[in-house]
């Protein structure tokens, strides 16, 4: 070997360890962007899948929805509109529904809260069960909110347009009754009798 190349290979040499640097650490950058890449998707896909399962235990719970009928218990019964109201588990597990309460008069400052003492309550709803409560005493002029309440504490409410149409119906008289005449069962190919 001459001086010359004892010079290049020692160049190289001294060169080289930079060289081997510089390629090291652009593979190092090459890494760490796809490990980096790669933490970002864990952490979405895993941030994804806690909010999925916080959705799904809120959703698992009973929900109740409340309606509210003006109508007649018979046909043939007094010529007087009773309002009724219905509720329904409208979700997955079954829910003890406690009581009806609301808030009656006219002014905020002068509500009052009130209890609604039905004789079918509290009873246990299973997934989409409903029942009727039968609201005899209730004067619905004075009632500005009305609520179902479960034994865990929450207000399921009955919605203002609700209310307004059972007060709209019951001041009106109108009735969801079947008349007694089209109550009656004729059998096919027979005459009603006078």
């Amino acid at each position: 070997m001459t001086p010359r190349s004892w010079v290049s290979v020692g160049l190289q040499c001294w060169a080289a360890p930079d060289v081997l640097k510089a390629v090291i650490a652009s593979r190092r950058v090459e890494q760490a962007t796809s490990t980096l890449a790669i933490a970002i998707y864990g952490a979405v896909i895993a941030t994804l899948s806690l909010g999925w399962q916080v959705f799904r235990e809120l959703r698992d719970t009973g929900r109740l929805g409340v309606t509210l009928m003006v109508g007649r218990m018979f046909p043939d019964g007094p010529d007087e509109d009773e309002l009724f109201g219905f509720i329904t588990n409208l979700g997955r597990r079954p829910t003890m529904v406690s009581q009806m309460a609301g808030w009656q008069g006219a002014w905020l400052w002068r509500r009052q809260w009130f209890t609604v003492y039905a004789t079918e309550l509290p009873r246990m709803l299973q997934p989409d069960e409903r029942m009727q409560v039968w609201l005899k005493e209730l004067d619905l002029a004075q009632v500005r909110r009305l609520y179902v309440l479960d034994t865990r504490g929450r207000r399921w409410p009955v919605t203002r347009r609700d209310l307004r149409r059972a007060r709209a119906r019951l001041r009106k008289g109108t009735s969801t009754a079947i008349p007694p005449e089209s109550a009656r069962i004729v059998p096919i190919g027979t005459e009603p009798l006078d």
